[in-house]
């Protein structure tokens, strides 16, 4: 009888959502790489101005910071946000409004001046400190370059992983028809002959 060779055909049903499995894993990676890399560059940018200011504070005390923080405004691209404010709440400087006085890292939704006909909130990514008893400075970037990148990005991994997906499946098939085609070829030639000669059959 002709060999069995059902494990190839096998082989290719676990190979074929294999590789699309292994694909996802993969653009999951690559997508949470890119957007650690993008956040990581926010809180630099964040970092360097409060100490920027923080260092101008220590030598020319709060009036120069003030005048510091306008400067910043002017050339930060829109992306920057700044507020300075006293011990009680008063907003001192900046264009954002009065917060809770808390230090570290926060995230914060609010409609800045500017913004009064948009109807949409904006998503801060911010970092606070006070400079001294009655100076606390908070520095914000704007995340909504940061969101659409995020959501750019996850569009574009999906439609490949789906083409992934059905390349891999598609390829699975066709390489199981032709091993299928393979093997009744070599069926057809290993069977016995219907013609073969009678023993009692006259020469």
């Amino acid at each position: 009888p002709p060999p069995q060779h059902d494990a190839l055909p096998i082989c290719v049903g676990v190979c074929s959502p294999f590789n699309a499995r292994y694909g996802g894993v993969l653009l999951a990676v690559i997508y949470w790489s890119v957007v650690s890399l993008l956040e990581r560059h926010i809180d630099i940018a964040i970092e360097q101005q409060q100490l920027a200011l923080q260092n101008n504070f220590a030598h020319d005390r709060s009036d120069a910071m003030l005048m510091l923080v306008d400067q910043f405004l002017d050339n930060g691209g829109g992306l920057l946000h700044y507020l300075v404010q006293d011990a009680s709440a008063r907003v001192l400087g900046g264009n954002l409004p009065a917060t809770q006085s808390s230090e570290g890292w926060r995230e914060l939704v609010v409609r800045l001046d500017h913004d009064v006909s948009d109807s949409e909130s904006r998503r801060l990514r911010a970092y606070g400190a006070y400079f001294d008893k009655n100076n606390y400075v908070l520095v914000a970037h704007d995340t909504k370059e940061l969101s659409e990148t995020r959501h750019l990005i996850l569009r574009s991994f999906g439609l490949t992983l789906a083409a992934t997906i059905i390349i891999t499946l598609a390829g699975g098939w066709l390489l199981e028809l032709l091993c299928s085609a393979g093997l009744g070829m070599q069926a057809t030639r290993h069977a016995p002959s219907s013609m073969a000669t009678s023993p009692n059959a006259s020469p």
